[in-house]
């Protein structure tokens, strides 16, 4: 999707050479073998090809499935200063191509939004071709639209837990009521600092978890 984005769609400030295709089709093809996938394409034609293919015959509309794009549509749409928020909403909508529409069983944008959303990605793309080349990294935790863990975070500590998982057993966890899934409570992205010079026995059982 993303060279579709940046060279079929022309939203990128430049188009990706081959080379880069190549070097993100490796990529995507050892982390595959890493999972334990099992026959990977091996171009990124054939990739495309298996994408196109699969949504073809299993894209379907479920309940399930349009919970999943409204909480994530609406959690995008937080990120956004409030008075934006309208607008975020159809405008992102306008960008979803058709199989996504069916599949989440939304109303189809309508031409202004449709067309809205392709004249502002290119429009940005042009903008962002003519600035002057960045010298200093730009993090995402920069971004005022990135809600974030002000105090950093590590990894294990951080997603949903199901029942059982082997989480850290000194982190607090609460649960979320839609799907009864245990989330970190507030503060507990990092863990706290040992005191100096202690240290867990080795092997020792954990304390419980504390809900």
């Amino acid at each position: 999707m993303p060279v579709r984005w940046l060279n079929d769609y022309g939203y990128g400030w430049r188009r990706l050479s081959d080379h880069e295709i190549a070097a993100s089709t490796n990529y995507y093809r050892k982390l595959g073998k890493h999972m334990g996938i099992k026959d990977i394409p091996g171009t990124y034609a054939e990739f495309r090809e298996l994408m196109d293919s699969y949504e073809a015959e299993h894209f379907a509309y479920t309940e399930g499935g349009r919970a999943v794009s409204d909480a994530t549509l609406e959690l995008m749409v937080d990120f956004y200063p409030a008075w934006q928020r309208p607008l975020v909403r159809p405008f992102t909508k306008g960008l979803l191509d058709e199989p996504l529409i069916k599949a989440f069983g939304y109303p189809e944008p309508s031409a202004f939004w449709r067309k809205s959303g392709d004249l502002a990605l290119k429009l940005r793309a042009k903008v962002v071709r003519r600035m002057k080349p960045r010298e200093e990294p730009r993090w995402a935790r920069m971004s005022p639209n990135i809600r974030s863990y002000p105090d950093g975070y590590e990894p294990d500590r951080i997603g949903t837990f199901p029942k059982g998982c082997p989480v850290p057993h000194d982190m607090r966890t609460r649960s979320v009521p839609a799907t009864g899934a245990q989330v970190p409570a507030a503060g507990q992205a990092v863990a706290p600092a040992q005191p100096e010079g202690t240290a867990s026995p080795e092997g020792a059982s954990p304390e419980p978890t504390e809900r």
